[in-house]
């Protein structure tokens, strides 16, 4: 009888566990799912070459507070394709709905001082924001820069 009373207080403390867990993983997300565009969105980013440098034109929206961090790459055209010429990884910071971006937008400036200058030839500059909510995706952006026609 002892094994018979032992197995059923096991299982009833199995499906209380449970309960207990699937309650709390509901718990755990968003009532009203919200997503990165909810926060954050790009919707257009101009570049304009200045020698080795370049000036850019950044049309974003900053919806609500989040913090996010950033990485920018430099990129040049290779004989195969897009390549890194340089990397620069941006700190966490609160993007707020009053933030203003700069004038002029610069290179070095977008890159914290880390590439402030561009490739000979056609570049591209990537740029991936990363929410540190939970369930926000990244957002990612790609700027084409011609060569200089020289």
């Amino acid at each position: 009888m002892t094994s018979i009373g032992d197995m059923v207080f096991s299982s009833l403390v199995s499906l209380g566990v449970t309960g207990s867990l699937v309650i709390g993983g509901v718990n755990l997300m968003p009532q009203n799912y919200e997503g990165t565009s909810d926060y954050f969105e790009v919707h257009a980013i101009d570049a304009t070459r200045l020698g080795h440098t370049a000036s850019l034109r950044v049309n974003r929206s900053i919806k609500k507070p989040v913090e996010m961090s950033s990485t920018v790459r430099v990129m040049e055209r290779g004989s195969v394709g897009w390549r890194e010429y340089c990397i620069a990884q941006g700190p966490t910071i609160q993007y707020r709905p009053d933030a203003e971006l700069p004038d002029p937008v610069t290179l070095g400036w977008w890159t914290w001082g880390k590439c402030p200058t561009l490739p000979e030839g056609d570049a591209q500059i990537w740029t991936t924001w990363t929410p540190q909510m939970f369930g926000l995706a990244p957002v990612s952006y790609v700027v084409d820069i011609p060569a200089d026609p020289e």
